[in-house]
């Protein structure tokens, strides 16, 4: 019997089309749109303080994503 598992690892196909869309039309999208930048842009300034306050803690700000990568040390 065929195996029919399909695993992905990635944005779908019409999640990242949207999401160019929505890059697209930048700051002109309209006040929403600078609304939910202006809140993901306070949350990650507010992630890149509070974990650089942390001893042993080295985090590199994010410049496009929603991803933070870290380095702890033990």
């Amino acid at each position: 019997m065929p195996c029919l598992l399909q695993y992905t690892s990635g944005a779908s196909s019409i999640s990242q089309k949207a999401g160019l869309a929505a890059l697209n039309l930048g700051y002109a999208g309209g006040e929403a749109v600078s609304t939910m930048v202006k809140a993901f842009q306070e949350r990650r300034d507010y992630l890149v303080r509070s974990f650089g306050e942390l001893s042993g803690v080295k985090i590199s700000e994010p410049q496009v994503c929603l991803q933070y990568l870290s380095r702890i040390y033990i």
